[in-house]
């Protein structure tokens, strides 16, 4: 193990990106996160003795100090931590560094993950692709998870492999790539990374809901609904719940359907995607009042939804009140323009009031 110690965050940035990777280019640090880094001085290397012990004793300290914006130092486990490491001498000031340093990756990948969900493409790449070179075991599965987003899957796919190739028992890479191979239709990857994951944490919720989805996908349905059923009794949660409301639906138990979605409601009132899928499941089996009321519950809550706006106007427009019909299809459009279905139901709005356009 060995540290070496940098006078400001540029020195450390040049010294671990790869001037001829195509990763640097993204990962360009801003002057003005010198701040937020607080100058960290550390970086996996070598302890240079040349200086004396006072010099290295006193470079452990500063970075202690200066990355303490990210680094937990007055939690009880921290400090001690901190004070069994110092009594082992160098190789205690080495466990010290390593923790400062992974605490910035994780604080990297934190950073990365929100850019991300902000659509800030760039700025998430750059954040991840530093976490990568601090510790990639963690980094990895996660800058996979964003090139599978971005569609670039044989990049995706690449960091899944090295991620496993670190750690074989993660479920979460293996969650992660099973989930790659299903949209690559490699079903019986797919299937294999799934069921490994099940062996390791066989009360997963997540791999129980992904490994429905992919029975699902294969046309398996019972098997599908065991996987959904284990996986709400592990965790109930709206996402399963409307997997399992959807399959209930393929397979015509629309009563079935309904009570999964009144069972949910009853405990959060106010879920727009909850109303929205009772509202259409309503309006499409003609319970045209009850349809109304719950979709004009979820354009409470969202009253900017293009497909609730499309539900509740073709529900209006069943019940004969075409001007509404017509208003709530014109606002649908305006947000998301070109839909055919809207288009055709405005259409038949249209006609049934002797306009078409």
């Amino acid at each position: 193990m060995s540290v070496y110690y940098f006078s400001n965050i540029d020195t450390l940035q040049n010294t671990i990106i790869d001037p001829h990777s195509h990763y640097s280019e993204a990962a360009e640090i801003d002057r003005d996160e010198v701040i937020h880094f607080n100058r960290l001085y550390a970086k996996v290397g070598k302890i240079t003795k040349k200086h004396g012990v006072v010099w290295r004793v006193g470079q452990i300290i500063i970075s202690i100090l200066t990355a303490f914006a990210i680094c937990p130092l007055f939690s009880a486990s921290c400090r001690q931590f901190i004070k069994n490491s110092w009594k082992k001498g160098t190789s205690g000031q080495e466990e010290i560094c390593l923790y400062v340093l992974k605490t910035l990756a994780q604080d990297l990948i934190l950073k990365g993950c929100s850019a991300f969900l902000d659509k800030q493409w760039e700025e998430a790449f750059r954040q991840i692709n530093l976490a990568v070179i601090l510790e990639p075991g963690k980094a990895l599965t996660t800058r996979g998870f964003f090139y599978t987003v971005k569609n670039r899957f044989d990049e995706a796919l690449n960091d899944y492999n090295k991620a496993l190739e670190r750690n074989h028992d993660s479920v979460t890479t293996l969650l992660c790539r099973g989930e790659l191979y299903k949209e690559l239709d490699r079903y019986d990857d797919a299937l294999e990374d799934f069921t490994e994951a099940l062996k390791i944490e066989p009360t997963s919720a997540s791999v129980l809901r992904s490994r429905g989805d992919l029975f699902c996908a294969q046309g398996l349905l019972e098997e599908a609904m065991r996987d959904y059923d284990e996986s709400l009794y592990m965790d109930y949660n709206l996402v399963t719940l409307l997997n399992r409301v959807d399959l209930y639906r393929k397979l015509g138990r629309n009563e079935e359907a309904l009570e999964d979605l009144s069972g949910f409601l009853a405990i959060e009132p106010g879920s727009a995607s909850a109303l929205r899928y009772r509202g259409n499941l309503y309006r499409q089996l003609g319970r045209l009042e009850e349809a109304l009321e719950d979709l004009n519950g979820s354009l409470a809550v969202k009253p900017r939804s293009a497909s609730d706006l499309h539900y509740r106007g073709d529900v209006y427009r069943q019940l004969g009140r075409l001007e509404e019909a017509l208003e709530d299809l014109n606002s649908s459009l305006a947000i998301k323009p070109g839909s055919a279905a809207v288009l055709g139901c405005r259409e038949n709005v249209y006609r049934q009031l002797g306009r078409l356009e």
